[in-house]
């Protein structure tokens, strides 16, 4: 089974969630953690989506994502 390349407007979306969740992370390197998200991002808008290796950072993306937003007060509802 293959799976569709994303495209940018949802890849964008992925990097404004991320950087939203991070952004209420329970965590003293929050900040840092940020601005690596950020670098991260930043360093690999270029990739071609097609590529598996590219695919497997955006699954990669999603993973991070979800586990900071476990850790989200908004998500849990507090």
């Amino acid at each position: 089974m293959s799976i569709a390349p994303e495209s940018g407007k949802a890849l964008l979306s992925l990097y404004r969630r991320v950087l939203r969740s991070c952004a209420t992370y329970p965590s003293k390197n929050r900040w840092r953690i940020y601005e690596s998200i950020r670098e991260e991002f930043r360093e690999n808008s270029g990739l071609d989506p097609d590529l598996p290796e590219t695919r497997e950072k955006i699954k990669l993306a999603h993973q991070g994502l979800g586990q900071l937003r476990m850790y989200d007060a908004a998500s849990l509802g507090g």
